[in-house]
């Protein structure tokens, strides 16, 4: 629960105001094209330049609707952001990076399927030595050591999956338009 003590300075400014302040899409965004103050809800619904209202210092008086203004916003952002030429540019760059990851993904699973064969050749290395009768301290514990590599070797090997491929469609902003 908020509370708000009189006199009390919360944050920044007078408390109550901050809880009589409505927000909206385009609260905090908007700037007066005159002056470079902020554009805010001057009246019922409609924006305003904040400095002419409450200072007096700037000479724009044009007052915009708030759902106008925020339907002009939408619609502009639907149509530039589904540019055939931006939706390109991402299609072919989330293509890549995901390609970048599937390979990164193959290449970390090579280097340690190569470590559990190499891990492998020794070990083979040191079965040959005892059975041609070198069966020492020394080789018993590198021995020993070897089976615990490959033990968290072939842990790592099973926790290795590759990325899944994942491609967008290139044909994505008229597949966009047409369900819109």
């Amino acid at each position: 629960m908020l509370r708000f003590e009189i006199g009390r300075d919360n944050t920044t400014g007078n408390a109550l105001n901050r809880v009589h302040r409505r927000h909206f899409l385009l609260s905090g965004l908007l700037i007066c094209g005159a002056c470079g103050g902020g554009y805010t809800i001057v009246g019922r619904d409609r924006y305003g330049c904040a400095a002419h209202r409450s200072k007096g210092i700037c000479t724009n008086t044009l007052l915009i609707g708030r759902h106008e203004l925020e339907d002009r916003v939408l619609s502009g952002l639907k149509e530039r952001l589904v540019a055939p030429e931006l939706i390109a540019a991402f299609v072919d760059a989330f293509n890549a990076e995901m390609r970048n990851l599937a390979i990164s993904a193959e290449r970390e699973s090579l280097a340690v399927k190569r470590t559990l064969v190499e891990i492998e050749r020794k070990l083979a290395a040191i079965i040959r030595v005892i059975e041609d009768g070198g069966y020492t301290p020394t080789v018993r514990a590198h021995l020993a050591a070897l089976e615990q590599q490959k033990t968290q070797t072939e842990m790592r090997l099973r926790t290795c999956k590759p990325a899944p491929v994942l491609r967008l469609h290139t044909k994505l902003p008229e597949l966009y338009r047409s369900k819109n």
